[in-house]
């Protein structure tokens, strides 16, 4: 269920360049905090990264209108991905208490480049108290992206799921309309999904892989924030309506 708090920040959060990311400061640390700005966690997150051998293809960033908050997803490569495979890398901070420091895992559909993820599982290194060191934050970074390493490989066995389920016709419309009802796809949406469909082969392939590109498409240009809420309700209703396994979401 998303809370409250997650609401808001979804709401008021806007597209940043990595240049404005790098800019916003932390608060004065106190005796019991330690925030982190978000340049720092950019920075660890990315030696770690770098020391694990994989390539960062692109960046994508969000911020809260108040620049508290940061969503991050960086698409990354790597040997063992395979080639021409990239996975999604998600990672939050704040620098006000309201979120934890950490990593999800997430997917660019190979469809269309759109994303999902599973925003219910975050691996946290930490809230921003105590006395931590940027030491101590890379050493967390580095055990968050071990752990997350097995989210990715629970993704490829999903996402192949998805691609070897044929939908009839019928059970296109079907699941489409089941969809509108538990909030997978707003109702709001319901011409536009059609459109798609209707207009991008790959999105009509007779695969629910095809039918999660196009309902990703709707998504792709909201704020980071917004796409990881969003996306995370295409996936939940893939997993339960299909009888899937969970990918990546620890239940």
């Amino acid at each position: 269920m998303i809370g409250e708090r997650h609401k808001l920040l979804v709401s008021k959060s806007i597209r940043a360049t990595e240049e404005e990311v790098l800019a916003v400061e932390a608060p004065p640390f106190t005796e019991s905090w330690h925030p982190f700005p978000h340049k720092d966690v950019v920075h660890a997150i990315g030696t770690v990264v770098q020391e694990q051998g994989l390539e960062v293809i692109h960046k994508d960033y969000s911020l809260s209108k108040d620049n508290q908050r940061l969503f991050a997803v960086w698409s990354l490569a790597g040997d063992e991905f395979g080639p021409g495979v990239h996975k999604a890398m998600g990672f939050r901070t704040s620098t006000n208490k309201s979120l934890s420091v950490g990593l999800c895992a997430g997917s660019r559909t190979t469809v269309c480049d759109n994303l999902i993820f599973t925003s219910d599982v975050f691996v946290d290194f930490r809230r921003h108290t105590g006395a931590l060191s940027m030491e101590g934050l890379l050493y967390l970074a580095e055990s968050a992206m071990t752990a997350l390493k097995r989210h990715f490989t629970e993704y490829v066995g999903w996402t192949n799921d998805l691609r070897n389920k044929v939908l009839s016709p019928t059970d296109f419309k079907a699941m489409t309309y089941d969809a509108a009802l538990a909030d997978a796809i707003p109702l709001t949406r319901m011409r536009d999904f059609d459109a798609l469909v209707k207009s991008v082969p790959r999105y009509n392939d007779g695969t629910a892989y095809g039918w999660m590109g196009a309902a990703t498409e709707l998504i792709r240009d909201r704020s980071l924030f917004q796409i990881s809420e969003r996306s995370d309700k295409v996936r939940r209703f893939l997993t339960d309506n299909l009888s899937l396994a969970a990918a990546a979401s620890g239940n």
